[in-house]
């Protein structure tokens, strides 16, 4: 059944594509417009995009840069929903903005090009990530949303831990612990190769930083 209209931002990489893959952005914009969305493309959003004259892009390409990933966050911001074109994995500002969707819970979609264009692509979520580069991001997801709340802050956590270590005779701070806990993955890892394994030691090495800044 087609879902109910709602505003999606098309999410993509440009860099290094011909005309900035314009098309392949134009051509799911207008499958998804007849689908009854209102979409917010980056390809349609700054209408000097391509314009070479632009002072900032001319002068300094990073400020150019920066300027057109605050317009597009802003839509990001504004959409119901993102859908992530193909070849987004390996786009700088794409990552950003699916990263910034997940992170304030809009669902972000993977336009797959073998699916009804009036019903969602497949949808995207922290555990279901697959791609090289999103370890980092599904260990942040997970690092400070519900799993902090339910274990309280690393430097706290591991606290407890090392202090109950003192019983047994081993005195560890709680980075430490942390990094104990990456030497288990590691293990793990050696032992059978798995995704969670490669997941949970970006985690942990995150928990350990965030232990020593909690300090």
């Amino acid at each position: 059944m087609a879902i109910d209209p709602q505003v999606v931002y098309l999410s993509g990489p440009m860099s290094g594509y011909p005309d900035y893959n314009f098309p392949a952005f134009h051509a799911v914009e207008e499958l998804a417009r007849a689908c009854g969305h209102e979409v917010l493309s980056p390809a349609r959003n700054v209408p000097f995009r391509k314009d070479t004259t632009y002072a900032a892009t001319r002068d300094d390409p990073k400020a150019a840069s920066a300027y057109y990933m605050r317009v597009d966050l802003t839509h990001v911001l504004q959409a119901d929903c993102v859908w992530a074109l193909p070849g987004w994995e390996a786009s700088r500002g794409a990552n950003i903005e699916v990263f910034t969707a997940l992170v304030i819970g809009t669902p972000v979609y993977r336009v797959t090009g073998d699916h009804d264009p009036c019903l969602y692509p497949s949808l995207l979520v922290p555990d279901a990530i697959e791609m090289p580069g999103h370890i980092c991001l599904e260990a942040f997801l997970i690092t400070t949303g519900e799993r902090q709340t339910a274990y309280g802050h690393p430097a706290d956590d591991f606290q407890r831990v090392a202090t109950m270590a003192e019983a047994l005779g081993i005195k560890v701070t709680p980075e430490q612990v942390a990094l104990f806990q990456i030497l288990v993955k590691l293990s793990r890892e050696v032992n059978q190769p798995k995704r969670d394994n490669r997941v949970d030691i970006a985690g942990y090495a995150a928990v350990a930083d965030m232990a020593v800044l909690g300090r």
